[in-house]
């Protein structure tokens, strides 16, 4: 794991914001859960302005943007971790994306390490003594 998922416009930024946000996240998303970079994984959704709404208006028609964001944790991780989380990625979609920050949204999903798979098997044995270890220091 960690995997993100955003969700946005990417037609309202340039081709240079959206890799730098990719790639600032990225390392943010590691440094925040302390997790190897290469085990990152971020996927931008695309949508265009005409199938988004913001405030009950399409935003097409009003330039604005509100990116959301969906970060997905074996279960275990620490309160103060998420919080991090929600944070700094909020920062990283501000400052790379100039988003106006009380327009940016997100939310981490919590998956049970049984349910999550990592090369066809369940993350529960693959990382069994990372598990065991962070739920040492909860």
């Amino acid at each position: 794991m960690p995997i993100m998922q955003v969700h946005i416009e990417t037609s309202a930024y340039s081709k240079e914001q959206v890799h730098r946000f990719l790639e600032q996240s990225s390392r943010v998303y590691a440094e925040v859960l302390e997790s190897p970079i290469e085990r990152i994984r971020i996927f931008i959704h695309d949508y265009p302005g005409d199938h988004i709404a913001i405030g009950g208006r399409v935003a097409a028609d009003t330039g604005v943007t509100a990116p959301f964001f969906e970060a997905f944790l074996l279960e275990g991780r620490p309160l103060a971790q998420q919080h991090a989380v929600l944070a700094r990625v909020t920062d990283v979609i501000v400052e790379c994306l100039g988003a106006t920050r009380e327009l940016v949204r997100g939310v981490c999903h919590m998956v049970p390490p049984e349910r999550w798979g990592i090369a066809g098997f369940p993350a529960a044995s693959v990382r069994s003594a990372e598990i065991t270890e962070r739920n040492k220091h909860q």
